[in-house]
């Protein structure tokens, strides 16, 4: 029964465009957060699994966003060792735009930091600036308070990201001590003035040709009575 229910919801995905599971503000942006809910056993650096985490939570985020162009995002080393040499100055500021200059291949590279004190979850931070679409309006372009962090995590043209993380016992520029700086970086930067962050596909766009709600919606109904046979 579980192996169908995954099953069920891949095809919903795929033929129908739905989601079952859905659960400071230019070139580059910070978030400071409270206690999270999970220690992390290294002060230094992310572990593979955590990395991996990372980029499976932007490219769920990234693909709940009704756009057209959206690339798929992975993690790029060079642009996580450059996130990691700022994270370890444990100064709760931005890198300057000359210091993420052609890293990892490219010309520019975006950047969020975050800041936890005492503990981390590993995508909360993600879910925290993603919670900053609240702010932004599409159709406008424009914020009605902070969403650069969002901006980013959805700008369909960012398709690396590298992050780094440090254990500060005092993170500078902030009250905090003992907290985890998270700072990751994007390439090719997003957050571009005057631009969009995707370009939005159409409503017809979202499904395939010929399928409409009513038959995707019997499609599914068919599927889960065969699955219960």
């Amino acid at each position: 029964m579980t192996l169908f229910l995954r099953k069920w919801d891949l095809i919903v995905s795929l033929m129908c465009g739905l989601s079952i599971a859905k659960s400071f503000a230019h070139g580059a942006s910070q978030f400071v957060a409270p206690h999270e809910v999970m220690k992390r056993q290294t002060k230094s650096g992310f572990t593979s699994t955590e990395s991996s985490d990372i980029v499976t939570r932007h490219n769920k985020l990234r693909t709940d966003e009704p756009s057209s162009d959206m690339l798929t995002m992975a993690w790029n080393s060079a642009l996580e060792s450059n996130a990691q040499t700022h994270a370890a100055k444990c100064n709760f500021t931005h890198s300057t735009g000359e210091f993420r200059s052609n890293v990892g291949g490219f010309s520019y590279a975006g950047e969020n930091l975050f800041a936890s004190s005492g503990t981390l979850n590993v995508t909360s931070f993600v879910d925290g600036w993603y919670s900053e679409k609240k702010n932004y309006n599409f159709d406008a372009n424009s914020c009605s308070g902070v969403c650069g962090h969002y901006t980013q995590v959805v700008w369909a043209n960012s398709s690396a990201i590298g992050c780094g993380v440090q254990m500060c016992p005092v993170l500078a520029s902030t009250d905090l001590k003992n907290s985890y700086f998270v700072v990751c970086q994007y390439g090719p930067g997003g957050n571009i003035d005057g631009m969009r962050p995707y370009t939005k596909a159409s409503s017809s766009a979202r499904f395939p040709p010929n399928v409409t709600l009513i038959s995707c919606l019997l499609l599914l109904l068919n599927i889960f009575l065969v699955g219960h046979k």
